[in-house]
């Protein structure tokens, strides 16, 4: 302010000594609105306007501490003012108590003195507005219009090539035709721009991310990381030790006519190869070819791609439903991330095997789905990103049928040219179905529905317990599903609206989590069969990706809201298990499929059945026979089919019918009973459907199969628990052995322990308190112990034993 205003406004007694002081604001506007454009105040106005009392606060300036030259400052709001007298104040207390520290540190310093602490520093004061955002919002720039848009085209054929950009006047491009005015330059035209001071922090993007893994299955390994060498000297010295070459003399015949016994008989035979083969039960060979009846493939559709998923339609005859998905890694998957990739389901009818009837289309890969068994117009199916979709084939249906009956009726009247393109215009534009539902993305499975299975009719499952209730409707309304993410969900069909959003939401009733039982970690089943659940049996298997195969219970108790609902798991399988299938004979046989072998299972067991030989490959899929009790079906990664007749053999395949050269995904039984055909749908990794028809050997039962089969189940069923009741048995006897070992060792003073002490001191009788009768193994395995002494001792690798 120059010398003028401070006379004027009464201010010239500011200055280091007198920091702040109080103005009348009528008097600053006063002097504006008296000197107008001269007044020092003037560029202040419309702060000055602003403030919100009366009495405004000065402050001198005595550092100038923003540099503009301006040796005083206004506030103009009563929150600011009161900071800076807060400020002033707290100087002048700051300054005092300086001063006193000054003089307490030369009082203390003069001979004689102690020193004083020193005052602990006062806490920082929140942080009070001083007016700052307001000059901030002063200093930014705003567009005052909206942005240009400039968009540059290129023909299509240009593309990919070189870019050449140059400088071109405008006058150069001007045309008559689509400009009004001529461009030209002028000289007079000046851009005024304001500067602006913009400071940017650029940090990189973060964000917090979190990983569930579940854990797998404990399995015991070991590896050696480190060689057990010897240094050359070492080596040296080794072999030239005489008790070497001695040893090698001692042995050299003993081994030269093991070697001998050993050429002469080959240890490694397989004794089952040897057994005779019995036609008799599956008759003679030209009975048992299993032939291939028809094959579907589109070359839109199924390309390329593998067969994930096969269902036959109940109600008409001839018609197979298939779905294909890509046979993509982990990592293509990721880079293929975010790109829109429908799936499909095709329905084939016998009648055309070169065009679908019509195509079920869904927003990504077809993993699962299956026909409802009341209403087939109803088809419900399970994504790859875990989501469920719901069709519905009757619009589909009615289009069909109607597209039919003009085509028949053009052929009456028209003639055959005219019957012939309208079959042929018919039959080259598929019919598409939308999904009618598709569940909510975050109310959905988090991995790939791997299977899905209507519930059956007049099944219904009541909510929050999952208990099961028997309406007599005679509607499927229900279905679950399963994937990889521990979680089995069931879906009602009935979909309401959603009074909130008044929108069609669809979403999983009831949801339940499986477990690993006793080992801790989520069973990630992939694949599950129900029971007779009109029974109110609410107990179900499932297969995991681990190889577990889990016996579940899917509903609550009243008084446990979180139950484990795995109620026994069984480690069967050394690799995901493909399959879990229900023998139709026998309610309570379950058969699972996967790494190279199948099992057989009794529910309520742990420990299976039978377990079959080791496949030269990978075992992909599995069924029961519908018309033979014996016969089961086994399909492999090598494109062949497996027949497995019980009542035949059991060490081995009855027969092996090789489909194509590469894997198999899915295999299938037509559902309808038929004495003169049965057939078979293979689907395989190149998204070809293969209909097999199996021969009258494989279709038609023998006399008294059922039986027979039966008492074959139940010889395996005595057998295991045989094995289980003898390892009982032995583990105690092992254990009263040892004691017995322990007492007799004690009393003898060590005597015992060079000698076969159980079986000779019972033989003998030399341990009166204590005898121990033993098995026949056992028996054999002293036996053997004692032959494996006397030849170590024979050898030199052991002393004799001394009396």
């Amino acid at each position: 302010l120059t010398g003028t205003t401070l006379k004027l406004v009464g201010i010239e007694d500011m200055g280091p000594g007198l920091l702040l002081k109080r103005i009348e604001k009528d008097v600053i506007m006063h002097d504006i609105q008296f000197r107008g454009a001269i007044s020092d105040f003037h560029g202040s106005k419309k702060g000055l306007i602003r403030a919100d009392y009366d009495s405004l606060l000065m402050r001198y300036n005595e550092d100038d501490i923003y540099g503009d030259g301006n040796n005083f400052e206004i506030a103009i709001f009563q929150g600011v003012a009161e900071a800076w007298e807060r400020e002033v104040g707290e100087k002048l207390v700051a300054a005092a108590a300086a001063a006193e520290v000054a003089a307490e540190a030369a009082e203390a310093a003069k001979p004689g003195r102690k020193k004083k602490k020193k005052a602990a520093p006062k806490a920082s004061a929140p942080w009070v507005s001083a007016g700052s955002e307001f000059e901030i919002a002063e200093e930014g720039v705003l567009p005052a219009g909206a942005p240009v848009v400039v968009e540059v085209f290129r023909r299509r054929r240009e593309f990919g090539g070189a870019v050449a950009l140059g400088d071109t006047d405008s006058a150069d491009l001007w045309n008559s035709s689509q400009m009004e005015c001529r461009p030209f330059k002028d000289t007079a035209f000046t851009l005024d721009r304001m500067e602006a001071h913009v400071a940017t922090q650029a940090v990189p993007a973060t964000s917090a991310t979190g990983v569930q893994a579940t854990a797998g299955a404990s399995t015991h390994g070991a590896t050696q990381y480190a060689p057990l060498t010897m240094s050359p000297e070492e080596a040296r010295a080794h072999l030239d030790d005489g008790a070497l070459a001695a040893f090698l003399a001692r042995v050299d015949g003993l081994m030269e006519e093991a070697l001998q016994q050993n050429e002469a008989f080959d240890i490694f035979t397989n004794d089952f190869a040897t057994l005779a083969d019995d036609d008799a039960a599956v008759g003679a060979n030209a009975e048992n070819v299993i032939t291939e009846y028809q094959s579907f493939t589109d070359l839109t559709y199924s390309k390329g791609k593998q067969v994930s998923c096969i269902d036959w339609l109940g109600n008409t005859r001839g018609v197979v439903a298939v779905s294909c998905t890509e046979p993509a890694s982990f990592e293509e998957r990721v880079e293929a991330c975010g790109v829109s990739k429908p799936g499909a389901v095709l329905i084939w009818n016998f009648v055309d095997p070169i065009h679908p009837q019509y195509v079920l289309e869904a927003p990504t890969d077809v993993y699962s789905f299956a026909f409802n068994p009341v209403n087939p117009n109803l088809v419900a199916g399970g994504l790859l990103n875990g989501q469920v979709c719901l069709w519905d084939t009757s619009e589909v249906q009615r289009l069909k049928e109607a597209g039919r009956k003009k085509s028949s009726k053009n052929a009456s009247s028209g003639g055959g040219d005219g019957a012939d393109g309208g079959g042929s215009g018919g039959s080259s534009i598929i019919p598409v179905c939308q999904p009618k539902f598709v569940s909510e993305l975050h109310d959905s499975h988090v991995f790939a529905v791997t299977d899905l299975h209507w519930l059956g009719a007049d099944v219904q499952i009541c909510k929050p317990q999952g208990k099961l209730d028997n309406p007599k409707t005679g509607a499927c309304d229900f279905f679950a599903t399963t994937a990889a993410d521990g979680k089995v969900f069931f879906w009602d069909i009935r979909v309401k609206e959603d009074p909130k959003k008044h929108e069609m939401l669809w979403g999983p009733m009831y949801k339940i989590s499986m477990t690993r039982g006793d080992v801790a970690g989520d069973l990630a089943a992939i694949k599950f069969n129900f029971g007779d659940l009109k029974n109110d049996s609410s107990m179900l298997y499932c297969s995991s990706m681990d190889g577990e195969v889990a016996l579940c219970d899917f509903s609550k108790p009243d008084n446990d809201p979180h139950p484990e609902h795995a109620k026994l798991v069984s480690s069967a399988h050394a690799g995901p298990v493909r399959s879990i299938e229900r023998s139709p004979f026998f309610p309570d046989i379950m058969m699972s499929v996967g790494d190279w072998t199948f099992k057989l299972f009794k529910q309520g067991e742990k420990t299976p059945l039978f377990s079959s030989p080791s496949a030269d490959a990978y075992l992909s899929a599995g069924c029961f026979s519908p018309t033979r009790p014996g016969v089961l079906f086994t399909a492999k990664q090598d494109g062949t089919v497996d027949v497995w007749d019980f009542l035949d053999r059991s060490h081995e395949a009855s027969l092996m019918v090789r489909v194509n050269s590469g894997g198999i995904g899915a295999i299938k039984f037509w559902p309808q009973m038929d004495k003169r055909q049965q057939l078979l749908a293979v689907g395989d990794a190149s998204g070809v459907l293969h209909i097999m028809d199996l021969p009258r050997s494989l279709r038609r039962p023998v006399h008294r199969e059922k039986d027979l089969m039966l008492k074959f189940l139940n010889r395996e069923v005595e057998r295991v628990g045989d094995v289980a009741a003898r390892a009982v048995e032995r583990g105690k006897n092992i254990k009263v052995k040892a004691e017995t070992e322990k007492e007799g060792g004690t009393a003898a003073g060590g005597a015992g322990a060079t000698a076969p002490a159980p079986a000779a001191a019972a033989a003998e009788g030399g341990t009166a308190d204590k005898k121990v009768e033993l098995t026949m193994d056992e028996k054999a395995e002293e036996e053997y112990k004692v032959l494996e002494r006397d030849f170590m001792v024979s050898v030199g690798l052991a002393e004799e034993a001394r009396a």
